[in-house]
């Protein structure tokens, strides 16, 4: 387990019975395999060849990370002036809405209460603020009052996005919305289109992302050379590597 990641774990008594539980199963099952005898032959060489193949993963992973940092923030900084055109927000939309839900009521109570206060908004739309902390099924209409700041495409189901994205102008009312929820009257609040972020907004995204390729590209270089490299491998030492991995059957 990660260092980092460790206080969480032994905080966690369910995540660590869990992992012992797995510790204990896998050394009972190597057991088992070791008194069959079932550890010898093919199994052997598997074995020895996972362990290979673990040794060089972590031996990698200790020469990445033991090589020295770049300014990551320097790289970062010129990513961000080559790419500012395509650091954008996203298109986002503030509205509030009243939901008469469908939880507790048959579908013909739902609609006529729906209805019933969209005619006193329609009348009123001053009301609709009152409106909604007092008859809005929402359970975070406590919290925030019906508002949904920065609603971006994806973030809610289909029939209120499509209502949210097709209100034209701040202060405009949809008509009754129908979700699994029941149903939703909602209100424009405000138009976010997208704009050019700032460095500061995305510094830590480009950092990380920076790191990540500078390590990347110190792996790649580091097996690139050790495959470069050449071998004096000599007949004998073949034939013993071919009979070891293959049986004389397979050699025919």
């Amino acid at each position: 387990i990660p260092e980092k990641d460790r206080p969480g774990v032994l905080a966690s008594a369910t995540r660590l019975k869990s992992i012992l539980a797995d510790l204990l199963l896998s050394a009972q099952l190597a057991s088992e395999a070791r008194s069959a005898g079932f550890d010898k032959g093919d199994a052997q060489y598997r074995m020895q060849l996972a362990a290979e193949t673990e040794l060089g993963n972590l031996w990698l992973d200790h020469y990445v990370n033991s090589q020295p940092d770049a300014d990551y923030k320097a790289l970062a900084y010129e990513y961000y002036l080559l790419n500012k055109g395509e650091i954008m927000t996203t298109p986002s939309r503030d509205v509030t809405h009243l939901l008469v839900s469908n939880k507790e009521r048959e579908a013909e109570e739902v609609m006529r209460r729906a209805t019933e206060l969209l005619e006193q908004i329609k009348a009123d739309p001053s009301t609709f603020d009152q409106l909604v902390l007092s008859n809005s099924d929402d359970p975070s209409v406590s919290t925030n009052k019906g508002h949904f700041p920065k609603v971006k495409k994806g973030d809610m189901v289909k029939g209120f996005e499509e209502a949210t994205f097709s209100l034209e102008k701040p202060g405009d009312f949809s008509d009754l919305v129908h979700t699994p929820y029941g149903i939703h009257i909602i209100r424009l609040d405000g138009i976010n289109p997208a704009r050019q972020m700032k460095f500061e907004e995305v510094q830590p995204q480009l950092e990380t992302m920076q790191r990540n390729e500078h390590r990347e590209r110190i792996r790649i270089a580091y097996l690139e050379d050790l495959a470069s490299q050449s071998w004096q491998v000599s007949e004998e030492e073949i034939k013993a590597m071919v009979q070891r991995y293959f049986d004389e059957e397979d050699l025919k």
